[in-house]
């Protein structure tokens, strides 16, 4: 069953059924996930959660791509930024990300479908909580719909395929500024050049 936890440094994760006091200084991210993911219990969902706290500046955009319960699109709006997108490519992952807005009172744009929807230079910060696989064929758009300097916030995949990704994403012009690991999970970072 899944219970209320701390994530980051910032963040207190819990069940919409529950109602757990928030612990002093922390922002209160309260999910109910249904079939989608995104509850803060998986390793690369915390990853996430770090490197957002690292990345997002009041004011900036953010792209959550694959938003599943839409988890980190709602930590991005509670950090500061001024506007976040989130789409998925699985309309039920879409009808829940939704609820789960409208529960935190967060405003965001949302839609069903991929990053290939976004605007060129549109982004301060893109996260994605996806498979390497998914994420490689992404690379063009993640160059594209990055401003330049722009940081995307990758993970959803195992070290083991860090570097084949690593390797495609600098070839559409994304350089790796960072990498992190918790359990059996990796996140990359990579800034526009």
């Amino acid at each position: 069953m899944w219970q209320p936890q701390l994530a980051g440094t910032r963040f207190f994760l819990v069940p919409q059924w529950r109602n757990d006091p928030t612990p002093p200084g922390r922002l209160r991210i309260q999910v109910n996930p249904g079939m989608a993911f995104g509850t803060g219990e998986h390793e690369t969902t915390q990853l996430c959660l770090e490197a957002l706290e690292r990345h997002v500046q009041t004011g900036i955009s953010v792209f959550d791509i694959g938003a599943g319960s839409g988890i980190l699109a709602i930590a991005a709006k509670l950090l500061g930024a001024g506007q976040v997108s989130a789409c998925d490519i699985d309309p039920e992952a879409v009808d829940i990300a939704r609820e789960n807005f409208l529960g935190a009172g967060v405003d965001a744009s949302l839609f069903v479908g991929s990053l290939d929807a976004f605007r060129k230079d549109a982004a301060d910060v893109i996260v994605s909580n996806i498979s390497a696989g998914a994420t490689q064929t992404l690379g063009g758009d993640l160059y594209r719909c990055l401003r330049p300097g722009g940081v995307a916030l990758l993970s959803g995949f195992e070290p083991a395929s860090a570097g084949s990704l690593i390797c495609s994403l600098q070839k559409h012009g994304l350089i790796k500024i960072a990498e992190a690991q918790k359990g059996n999970w990796a996140l990359l970072e990579f800034r526009r050049g």
